[in-house]
């Protein structure tokens, strides 16, 4: 690997930093919407946050987000100036070009953009471990064609343990397409046909074929009674509306087993115990003075 002027003592450098403050890159996330066999171009700011100049070397990996893992686009990026070297407390801008094969399968695709630091080997401590930094930018790229927004509510529930609360509401999004999507709503919980509570559910990042299960907790002790959870969602360019409710009941079930386990041992008792008692009573009743 062909280094920048003025660094080829780091030639046998090893990928290592200790600052989690040295370098910060702009934007993000990158978003792009290619067809097949053209290209793109942008752009992605690096800034050293050193007071060291800063030798940098530019790279592409799958992205992996919880076992969703794709392979297919890290091969279609190429980087104007790979090896970089900045000067401390400045900026470079790196020009990244995408090129998209004539087969690449239409919906989104995804690579993480590592910018990774270089150090020289005598500078590293023979008995240390080297901690390997990178600052990553995630690209997605949408391919068109045939692209398919789809989703479906998996799941909705209202989990109470105790009895007397809090009381976990949960909503789960599958998303069944082949491009990601960005969804939001709420839910909301009723009693008598009247909202009591209400959540807001905010934009999280579900991948194709993957789910989210968005969870809050009501944490206000409920009164007891019968209740009605509704969870609303929206997603996709033409905001598609999905909607599933639940009914649960509060009821304090330990309280009222405990009653019937009192109420019949006192049976037992009473049963056990009653003529003896009403030999008693009779005695006392009718003894003569």
């Amino acid at each position: 690997m062909a280094l920048p002027s003025g660094v080829d003592a780091l030639t046998n450098a090893k990928l290592v930093t200790n600052n989690t403050n040295m370098i910060s890159v702009t934007p993000s996330i990158v978003d792009q919407v290619i067809s097949p066999e053209k290209s793109a171009i942008f752009n992605v700011t690096i800034t050293n946050l050193s007071n060291q100049p800063m030798p940098l070397y530019a790279s592409t990996a799958p992205f992996d987000n919880n076992g969703y893992i794709d392979n297919g686009a890290t091969q279609w990026f190429v980087f104007q100036q790979p090896d970089l070297l900045i000067l401390p407390h400045q900026s470079q801008t790196e020009n990244i070009t995408v090129n998209i094969p004539k087969n690449a399968e239409a919906g989104a695709h995804y690579a993480t953009i590592y910018f990774t630091p270089l150090v020289p080997v005598n500078s590293l401590q023979s008995n240390k471990s080297p901690i390997i930094l990178r600052v990553g930018v995630l690209a997605t790229i949408i391919v068109t064609g045939d692209i398919k927004q789809s989703a479906y509510i998996g799941a909705i529930k209202a989990s109470i343990d105790p009895w007397e609360g809090p009381v976990t509401l949960s909503l789960r999004l599958v998303n069944n397409g082949n491009v990601y999507l960005l969804p939001h709503g709420s839910l909301v919980v009723y009693k008598n046909r009247k909202p009591v509570k209400s959540f807001q559910l905010g934009r999280e990042v579900i991948f194709p074929n993957k789910g989210y299960t968005f969870t809050r907790v009501w944490s206000k002790h409920p009164l007891l009674g019968s209740y009605q959870l509704k969870g609303k969602l929206i997603y996709g360019s033409n905001n598609v509306i999905l909607e599933s409710s639940i009914n649960f009941s509060v009821t304090p079930w330990d309280l009222i087993i405990e009653a019937g386990i009192l109420l019949a041992v006192l049976g037992a008792l009473y049963k056990v115990f009653r003529k003896r008692l009403w030999r008693a009573f009779k005695a006392l009743l009718f003894k003569n003075p």
